[in-house]
């Protein structure tokens, strides 16, 4: 009968240490590692000023201490490095904007900005000076004289066509159709200080035929135009329209962040969904615009994605910023910053939303 034969496997002693001391090198790097991470707390960008207007600096802060390192990104595709919590920029153009703030390269947040159109300065004393009637009529010769100083070309439109219709001073213009006329000024080719006013042109006289002068509510109204009376101070105050009282304001409800958290976390739990929102959004538009961790999204995608969490309890912290209308008190867009669970130390992440 044959013994069996066995064969015996044996790691080299020095093959066994290497692994050892390796295992022991990478334990000691991972509780350094571990022991020296600074979770990221939630922070707030801010700006020093409700209304941000283009063409003019703007400041934004952080509040979060105990970084070095601080990315900006204004969302009109320019950006800022530095080593402090703070920056300034200026807007070119009038909208919405998304400001992004990175800090250390690792924790971020985001917040939405309006910046809106700022108001043209008019030097008054560069405006244009005339002498225009407030009062004419069909296929009259009307005479209009320019008196601005320092006038040297000139541009008469009289409100019945798109084109110039004079280049000289003192024009002479004949009314072709009655009504309401707007006339411009415009000398030496500056556009942006522009003469604007009113005149009215009543329709060719007929023997015995009243003038007439505008009215409110339509229509024109007989005046008496004996020598002795004067019809102007009445065709310059026509009757005031009788004010149309507006139709009343609808409001959302109010609702505050905190309880505007609280609902997102119920998505999450699957006690609420999109729908529960709908009153407080303008509309009650669900699509409307949601800034998600600095990617664009709507609130019906946001709420899909809570809904596909296991539960609550997997969302590590959570910042909201709602814009409402002023008017209507309704949610106009949302920009969240939400940060998930992650392995079994409990650290944080931002997820894929």
């Amino acid at each position: 009968m044959k013994k069996k034969q066995y064969m015996a496997f044996r790691l080299d002693d020095n093959v066994t240490i290497a692994f050892l001391v390796i295992s022991v090198i990478a334990s000691m790097a991972f509780v350094v590692r571990y022991k020296n991470h600074t979770p990221c707390k939630e922070f707030e960008i801010k700006t020093l000023t409700n209304k941000i207007y283009t063409g003019t600096l703007t400041r934004f802060d952080a509040d979060v201490k105990g970084h070095k390192d601080f990315e900006w990104d204004f969302g009109d595709n320019e950006t800022s490095h530095s080593e402090v919590n703070s920056a300034v920029h200026s807007y070119d153009r009038p909208g919405e904007y998304v400001v992004t703030l990175k800090v250390d390269d690792r924790c971020m947040e985001t917040t939405t900005i309006f910046v809106q159109q700022a108001a043209e300065v008019i030097d008054q004393s560069r405006m244009p000076h005339a002498i225009i009637p407030e009062l004419t009529e069909v296929g009259k010769p009307t005479n209009f004289t320019d008196t601005t100083a320092g006038a040297n070309a000139w541009e008469w439109r009289f409100g019945e066509n798109e084109k110039v219709d004079a280049y000289v001073k003192n024009p002479v213009y004949s009314f072709r159709q009655p009504g309401w006329k707007t006339i411009t000024l415009t000398v030496n080719g500056n556009n942006n200080a522009v003469l604007v006013k009113k005149i009215f042109v009543n329709p060719p006289k007929q023997t015995g035929a009243p003038t007439l002068v505008p009215r409110a509510g339509g229509g024109r109204k007989p005046i008496n135009t004996r020598p002795e009376t004067d019809p102007l101070e009445e065709q310059l105050n026509p009757e005031p329209e009788q004010p149309v009282a507006p139709p009343p304001v609808v409001k959302a409800p109010e609702i505050s962040i905190t309880d505007f958290k609280y609902m997102l976390y119920g998505v999450a739990d699957k006690r609420l969904n999109a729908a529960s929102f709908a009153k407080y959004f303008c509309d009650g538009n669900l699509n409307t615009y949601t800034n998600v961790n600095g990617k664009a999204s709507t609130f019906n995608e946001l709420c899909a994605k809570l809904a596909k969490l296991k539960k609550s309890g997997d969302i590590k912290s959570m910042t909201v910023t709602p814009k409402k209308n002023q008017e209507t008190n309704c949610i106009s867009s949302v920009s969240i910053v939400i940060r998930v669970k992650t392995g079994i130390f409990g650290l944080s992440k931002t997820p894929d939303f």
